[in-house]
């Protein structure tokens, strides 16, 4: 009754494996990566075309160090109303002043510091002709100057 290697190896013969199933197209594949390309793209070129007013407001601020003193203040929040201005605000915001003013400066850039710190300076007080010591002066401008870059890579 012991069968023999060759034996059993003989009555296998008959038994083949089943056939592997289809392959799945690719179709779907690859349409889900172009549009997933396009997505990126098109996000990337929105984001680059955004960002170029951080450029130009970066450039501005730097400008701004090489003025007299007594027009750094003035010239920065000149430049503050046209960063505004540009990011898809109503007409109407070019009209604020004082805290309200104060109050769209910190809602734009996602801060307190137009209201409660020492971007206050950018306020009526700005018109009185505050007296604004040079170190508070570059404080002010480079404060500035990381709330254009946040703003830029986070909230434009």
């Amino acid at each position: 009754m012991a069968e023999s290697t060759a034996d059993i190896l003989q009555q296998l013969r008959g038994i083949h494996l089943p056939p592997a199933p289809p392959e799945p197209p690719l179709w779907p594949l690859a349409l889900a990566s172009i549009v997933i390309a396009t997505g990126i793209a098109v996000y990337l070129f929105k984001r680059a075309t955004q960002r170029q007013w951080h450029h130009q407001a970066l450039a501005e601020l730097h400008n701004i160090q090489h003025i007299p003193q007594d027009k750094k203040l003035f010239v920065t929040a000149k430049l503050l109303r046209r960063i505004v201005l540009t990011g898809n605000q109503p007409l109407s915001t070019c009209h604020l002043t004082d805290k309200a003013w104060l109050s769209q400066l910190d809602h734009f850039f996602n801060t307190r510091y137009f209201s409660t710190g020492d971007g206050r300076v950018f306020g009526a007080q700005l018109y009185r002709q505050a007296e604004v010591t040079p170190d508070q002066t570059e404080k002010i401008i480079r404060k500035v100057k990381t709330l254009v870059k946040y703003k830029a890579w986070f909230g434009a």
